[in-house]
């Protein structure tokens, strides 16, 4: 009997390790893989603004189709002053630019970016990316995170599943191994 609740708690605490490790892993990878192509576009629009500052005193208005940030999973941009007025986005909610919360501007520093999930509207969670352009403000870009959070679902239906019939298995295995003995 203590022969076989050992091998069971020990398969047990095996099991949830490994489970626990891949659940982890893989949420990890699959968030932050989210922020990935707005750190790209939050920087390029950065060096792009202060560049056009530079040469032209102004930014050039942002390419692009308004998108509806509450039903869209596009990317999104909006261009802050120094100050952190909206000079210019792409994206837009009810025909407004939703409100950054207080302090994320002022936390980015130069060379560096603020990465955050930010929900501007209920039940809508956005990879956001904040880069500083020196002298000249922020870039922001977001995107509905969505499909991933969907993804993420899925992979833990999956893991929950399979860990359920794993400790099934390992309870038979166990139980068989009692009555040998």
């Amino acid at each position: 009997m203590k022969k076989t609740t050992s091998f069971w708690l020990l398969g047990l605490l095996a099991i949830s390790i490994v489970f626990a490790t891949i659940y982890f892993a893989a949420h990890y990878a699959l968030r932050s893989s989210a922020n990935e192509p707005q750190i790209q576009i939050a920087t390029d629009t950065a060096w792009k603004t202060a560049l056009q500052i530079e040469q032209n005193g102004k930014i050039v208005p942002l390419e692009g189709e308004k998108v509806d940030i509450g039903t869209s999973t596009e990317s999104f941009v909006v261009v802050y002053n120094k100050s952190g007025e909206v000079i210019d986005s792409t994206g837009i909610h009810n025909g407004q630019v939703p409100k950054l919360p207080d302090g994320v501007l002022q936390g980015t520093v130069d060379g560096e970016k603020t990465i955050f999930t930010w929900e501007p509207v209920e039940n809508v969670r956005i990879a956001a990316v904040v880069v500083s352009s020196g002298k000249y403000g922020y870039v922001l870009s977001g995107r509905a995170l969505a499909d991933t959070e969907y993804n993420l679902n899925k992979l833990t239906y999956i893991l929950l599943i399979t860990y359920g019939l794993l400790l099934v298995g390992i309870t038979v295995v166990a139980v068989v191994l009692h009555k040998k003995q």
